[in-house]
């Protein structure tokens, strides 16, 4: 008898597809983001990572003075975090000094191509009834 039943596939295809388009734009902000930092020395860029299901490059460069981000929790999470213990102060500012934001940024920058992977993605698959 033959199966003409391919859901199962076209599930594991259209996950593993979306997994890789949320590793990608991970890797996408990190690059953005340090391009956006702040250089007085290039530790804060440099200490700049991705955190996906497959990798970390946490300690990849810079000086280090926060912990890691734990690892993701499945393959369509990522996180972009910053080792420089002054990241958040350059993004957000004090009340002494005015914001430099590089992360929000550099996330804003990528969406446009993030959603345009998914509806890509969506277009593929909207025909399918």
């Amino acid at each position: 008898m033959l199966s003409f039943n391919h859901f199962p596939q076209i599930v594991a295809m259209l996950h593993k597809t979306t997994a890789e388009v949320v590793r990608k734009t991970a890797f996408d902000i990190e690059a953005e983001a340090k391009n956006r930092a702040a250089v007085d020395t290039g530790n804060m860029a440099a200490s700049t990572y991705a955190v996906t299901s497959e990798s970390s490059d946490y300690g990849g460069g810079g000086q280090h003075l926060l912990p890691p981000i734990p690892a993701v929790e499945n393959d369509h999470t990522a996180y972009v975090a910053v080792g420089a213990n002054y990241g958040i102060y350059q993004e957000m500012g004090t009340h002494k000094m005015a914001a430099h934001p590089f992360l929000i940024p550099a996330l804003e920058a990528c969406r446009e191509g993030f959603m345009a992977a998914m509806s890509a993605l969506e277009s593929h698959f909207g025909g399918i009834r």
